[in-house]
């Protein structure tokens, strides 16, 4: 049997679209790691996810809080920022640091 190692949070996204609700979306990372390239793209891109969570299975809190709408080009930007991160130019690190200037806090617990 093939165990899923993988967790899609695009259909929780899903079900909030057409609602005025904010939303807080919560997931595990069985291999304790942070944010996934795909999380913070998901995260920035969807209007009504305000708070995103990843626990690690040995403890680690990752969060993520919107404290404000983001403008469009402040998302092109963050857009970019992980097509960098993707692609190896930049590290982790240096992408929480930009995504902070568009009013997203970064905790770490």
């Amino acid at each position: 049997m093939l165990a899923l190692h993988r967790v899609d949070i695009d259909y929780l996204v899903d079900q909030m679209k057409g609602t005025d609700y904010a939303f807080l979306v919560m997931h595990n990372h069985p291999s304790n790691s942070h944010f996934s390239e795909k999380d913070i793209k998901t995260f920035v891109d969807a209007v009504n996810m305000s708070i995103l969570i990843v626990l690690g299975n040995n403890g680690a809190i990752y969060i993520l809080e919107k404290t404000r709408d983001l403008l469009p080009n402040e998302i092109i930007s963050a857009r970019k920022t992980l097509l960098d991160w993707k692609k190896d130019f930049i590290s982790y690190d240096t992408v929480i640091e930009q995504i902070k200037a568009f009013g997203i806090v970064h905790s770490e617990i």
